[in-house]
């Protein structure tokens, strides 16, 4: 099993958003933008349908506009398909299960702020292309 840190889940997360080429192929960074639609979703709590739609829209409004319009049933979907969230028969409860994954994560990583991470990768860039500018 692969561990993603820290460092290399803001890289690849930052990269994938800014980029805006759709939902990724590569395995890895699929698990990356999962993992991140969990992130606000509680590992003891029970969710309803409705309560982790509403969490998914929040992540896919902040997110996913880029990613090939993901939506949030689309989204809910991979994340039971992929072993994050784990679905009652009758399918109206759902629980955040991540077991069985390809890829661990640091714990630290369940602190992130999102969009903080993004904001700050978003600075960088555009100090990086001014000081790119001014030697040009």
């Amino acid at each position: 099993m692969v561990d993603i840190d820290r460092e290399t889940f803001v890289r690849r997360f930052t990269t994938l958003i800014l980029q805006g080429k759709g939902f990724p192929q590569k395995q890895q960074d699929v698990h990356v933008l999962l993992k991140s639609a969990t992130l606000r979703l509680q590992a003891d709590q029970n969710y309803t349908e409705k309560e982790v739609n509403a969490e998914l829209q929040v992540w896919v409004m902040q997110f996913g506009i880029d990613l090939n319009n993901l939506n949030y049933v689309t989204l809910r979907r991979y994340l039971v398909d992929h072993g994050y969230l784990s679905r009652d028969t009758s399918g109206s409860e759902y629980r955040l299960l991540m077991t069985d994954l390809p890829f661990s994560f640091s714990s630290e990583i369940d602190e992130l702020d999102l969009l903080e991470e993004l904001a700050q990768e978003k600075q960088a860039r555009a100090l990086r292309k001014a000081q790119f500018e001014k030697k040009s």
